[in-house]
């Protein structure tokens, strides 16, 4: 597991969270992680509010597990070229930012229905309604770093209070977008849909196959863990 921080789940019925006070397990390198990823060198460090624990349903942890066994399977004949995917379906510890509309984390733990609540959104639906389209092919948006999330979401003249997920993913086959051409077309898209899980864009590991943008075809192969509430001051 990434920087070995462990991200054991408590299953609950529904998906709901929990506030980690200053003292609890796990606070301390959720905002290390977070912090030593910003990179932004043109804004300082923004003002971390509260952090989230997220318990996820047993479904939904079962679905993840599910895509793991089905990347490890895919990749098994030819482990010697993906061994991470071979071994645990390569998963890697990722960052998705989205908004945050209601008073999560500040007066209540309740998730709330508020349509252009996207961390609620996404802990009570998942990531099906996050997808995006990148070369043709649908994808939910991840990044290596919370600064590179934080900008996909739109990080220029920013002043209000977001939502950073911190998540598991199961990444299995990854394609490198830079490997096809700037037109790719319908043919080539659905190419890749079936020979690969996701699509790579920006090295930020190199020899590890860890890119600073991933886009994950499968929703159910982004497992929400934790929730950085922050803001610009």
């Amino acid at each position: 597991m990434a920087m070995g921080l462990s991200l054991t789940q408590k299953t609950t019925s529904s998906t709901s969270v929990s506030i980690l006070g200053p003292k609890d397990l796990g606070r301390d390198t959720i905002e290390m992680i977070f912090k030593s990823s910003w990179l932004r060198k043109d804004e300082p460090i923004c003002k971390i509010k509260q952090i989230l624990k997220v318990h996820n349903t047993q479904t939904r942890i079962q679905r993840v597990e599910e895509c793991r066994e089905s990347a490890q399977k895919l990749s098994s004949c030819n482990a010697n070229r993906n061994p991470r995917c071979a071994a645990d379906g390569n998963e890697q510890l990722r960052f998705h930012c989205t908004s945050l509309a209601c008073s999560l984390g500040h007066s209540t733990t309740s998730l709330c229905d508020l349509v252009d609540c996207g961390v609620c959104s996404v802990l009570r639906n998942g990531f099906v309604g996050k997808v995006c389209n990148v070369k043709g092919l649908k994808g939910v948006h991840t990044a290596a770093t919370s600064g590179k999330a934080h900008n996909g979401f739109g990080g220029v003249d920013w002043n209000d209070t977001r939502a950073m997920l911190v998540c598991r993913v199961i990444a299995g086959r990854v394609k490198d977008v830079a490997e096809e051409d700037e037109n790719t077309n319908v043919e080539v898209a659905v190419a890749v849909a079936e020979s690969y899980d996701a699509v790579g864009a920006g090295c930020y590991e190199r020899g590890f196959g860890k890119f600073e943008e991933l886009f994950v075809f499968n929703p159910e192969a982004v497992l929400p863990c934790f929730v950085v509430i922050y803001s610009s001051n």
